[in-house]
């Protein structure tokens, strides 16, 4: 109810067919503008999905926490049975999968966020005048809450294979956010297209599933061969692996790409705001006509 008055409280606003792009001034007001608007009732969606979720749910925030520790566990089980063979890794192999799952989840749900919850937005998004861009904000902060939860998954597994935790794993508070900017951003561009096209978030789990076996989140990059080359030229790569070797070894980025790779995930946010901004609009009266 709290997020349903704050939305029919908004002023209505005219649109025109002209693009805000020939108008870049208004267009970095009108972005300003909103954005407290956003943040504010993004926090109130964001409270609402949290409270729904908790009543909803029987094992609650534990949903989180099972996918990388099963996995983990399954791999580790899979591996002692001499299932396959992994290259061996300067981790634990359970610490070096529940890592990378923690950073690759952190990407993943970043990328669907945007998707989501424009898709469950839909049915009032022609109706009722809001930020748009407060729907992806309430995603982004659960995407945040998930995150602070798998921090003490993480603890817990540092405590259970009875290995301290670096001094330098705080570098991850700052290295984990172009993996948020770049999931984002990719979502945002997405985003759009799902109010017309009901597939388009299916298309996204099916390239998310692909894309999870070109990263190195459950066994290490090859040196060689396609696949290394697929992975090297993976945006994600260096992201995950700089977030995962904070977090294991305590030490800044060592991989030469990283820098590319973050200005690149800032990139992607930026032109996804703006091709979400821009086109939302325009993809909600294609989908009602």
């Amino acid at each position: 109810m709290e997020a349903a008055a704050e939305m029919s409280a908004a002023v209505s606003r005219v649109y025109s067919s002209e693009s805000e792009l020939r108008h870049p001034r208004a267009l970095a007001s009108a972005l300003r503008r909103d954005a407290g608007e956003a943040f504010r009732l993004g926090w109130t969606l964001f409270r609402r999905d949290i409270s729904l979720q908790r009543r909803q749910a029987f094992l609650g925030a534990s949903w989180v926490l099972l996918p990388p520790v099963l996995l983990a566990l399954t791999l580790r089980a899979a591996q002692e049975s001499q299932v396959f063979r992994i290259a061996p890794t300067e981790l634990h192999y359970p610490l070096y999968v529940i890592l990378g799952m923690v950073f690759w989840q952190t990407f993943s749900d970043a990328l669907q966020a945007p998707i989501q919850g424009i898709t469950s937005a839909r049915p009032f998004l022609g109706k009722i005048h809001f930020p748009r861009e407060a729907i992806v904000v309430s995603k982004f902060y659960q995407s945040l809450l998930h995150l602070a939860l798998k921090a003490f998954l993480v603890a817990g597994v540092f405590l259970w294979l009875e290995t301290p935790l670096p001094a330098g794993a705080v570098w991850a508070a700052a290295l984990v956010w172009p993996l948020l900017l770049l999931g984002m951003g990719l979502g945002m561009l997405l985003a759009p297209l799902a109010v017309v096209f009901a597939d388009i978030g299916k298309a996204a789990s099916i390239l998310s599933g692909v894309w999870f076996f070109l990263t190195p989140v459950i066994f290490p990059r090859p040196a060689e061969g396609l696949f290394g080359s697929l992975m090297r030229w993976n945006p994600v790569t260096p992201l995950l692996e700089a977030c995962r070797d904070a977090v294991a070894l305590g030490v800044p980025p060592q991989q030469p790409s990283w820098p590319f790779a973050a200005a690149a995930a800032a990139a992607a946010f930026i032109i996804g705001w703006l091709v979400y901004r821009l086109s939302l609009s325009f993809a909600v009266e294609r989908s009602q006509s």
